[in-house]
């Protein structure tokens, strides 16, 4: 019995361990976060917003893509026979590129709803669903022609199971893709990738600039059209409050064209590596480089969370049981003449400056009968 333990404490792989207990703690931890986002993004979003925070929804299905491969290649993926494992793998590496290609849609698709009225010129539709379909099938084909893992590597990669096993200790080592790092279809490959990548980080820089300007010119001439010296009206609060969720539902969005890039330099690593730093602590830092990527699905809705106000205050106000007033945001009432009360959030500087004015517009001289109050900012 002692041997039979001791046997297997020998051959416990801590590598494909550690990889298991990431894949499976991120994937559940990522989900958990994801749901949580989804009940946020249906409940807590103010209406007039609504349009705009579902497109966050798009990262939490595409949590689902990410999960399965961390969890399902370190288990019963690994056991497909060709070409079956590598179909799996396939549709993983072009649901990344469907990720990539469609956070830049999202970016293209806000634009347009801003500026233009939600009307997207029909050419423009029918040039992104044909970049989009054309773009798939050509990447499946030249990937399948740079790093599919055919007969003739069979020798190669038996050679190369073995060294990894003796250098790592990675036990069971097998490849559902394999390649040689200089060979000019895998060369191809990744020059076309890089093209890709960077096209799409432009033109999501491009629509990210511009959504802000124009977010920020739209609120500053309703500011300058319909807000009297000391007067607060409410179209300009909240025109103020849609800007502050334009920004922060933009730099959620960001985040979330982002996060693809760590997964992204992962592979460049992988690739590059072994090109031009062939050595024997390359096996090394590309088996540990991937495990940190696995917590890419909790660090998506965690940063959207943290991102969006109403989302934040939402989670924070659920854990402290009491009204938490993160950020520089207050509350502040509306006074009609009538009295009623109506609760819109402002910024600080801004409520007090107004109660200022006011108070010393009272002071100097009171309000002359039938004269309507347009708003008075109060605490």
């Amino acid at each position: 019995m002692n041997a039979s333990v001791m046997e297997k404490a020998a051959h416990f792989d801590l590598v494909r361990f550690v990889y298991n207990v990431s894949a499976a703690g991120s994937f559940l931890l990522g989900m958990l976060l994801n749901v949580l986002l989804i009940y946020l993004i249906y409940a807590k979003t103010v209406k007039a917003m609504r349009i705009y925070s579902r497109l966050l929804l798009h990262s939490c299905v595409m949590v689902v893509d990410h999960g399965y491969r961390a969890v399902f290649q370190n288990g019963i993926f690994r056991n497909l026979p060709q070409p079956y494992a590598y179909m799996m793998n396939v549709l993983w590496i072009q649901m990344l590129l469907f990720f990539m290609v469609s956070t830049t849609t999202q970016f293209i698709f806000r634009y347009f709803l801003l500026s233009r009225d939600g009307q997207i010129p029909g050419t423009v539709l029918w040039l992104m669903g044909m970049f989009a379909i054309v773009l798939n099938l050509f990447h499946i084909v030249l990937l399948t022609w740079s790093d599919y893992p055919r007969e003739h590597y069979r020798e190669a990669m038996a050679d190369l199971a073995v060294r990894v096993q003796q250098e790592t200790g990675v036990t069971d080592v097998k490849f559902t893709s394999f390649t040689w790092a200089r060979s000019f279809p895998w060369l191809c490959h990744v020059v076309v990738m890089v093209v890709l990548f960077s096209t799409c980080y432009i033109v999501i820089g491009v629509c990210a600039v511009k959504i802000r300007r124009y977010v920020g010119n739209t609120f500053a001439r309703g500011q300058n059209k319909n807000a009297p010296s000391g007067v607060c009206s409410t179209t300009l609060l909240r025109k103020e409050k849609m800007r502050e969720y334009n920004n922060e539902i933009t730099r959620a969005l960001i985040v979330q064209a982002v996060l693809p890039t760590f997964e992204a330099a992962a592979m460049l690593t992988q690739i590059f590596l072994p090109i031009f730093y062939p050595n024997d602590a390359t096996v090394f830092i590309i088996l540990y480089i991937a495990i940190p990527l696995y917590f890419a699905p909790v660090l998506n809705p965690l940063a959207t969370i943290l991102l969006v106000k109403p989302y934040r205050r939402a989670v924070l106000t659920s854990i402290f049981g009491r009204h938490v007033n993160n950020g520089a945001t207050t509350g502040a009432f509306i006074v009609s003449e009538r009295t009623n009360l109506s609760k819109y959030p402002t910024t600080n500087a801004f409520n007090l400056n107004v109660q200022q004015q006011q108070m010393s517009d009272e002071n100097a001289q009171p309000n002359r009968q039938g004269q309507k109050a347009e708003g008075l900012c109060v605490y």
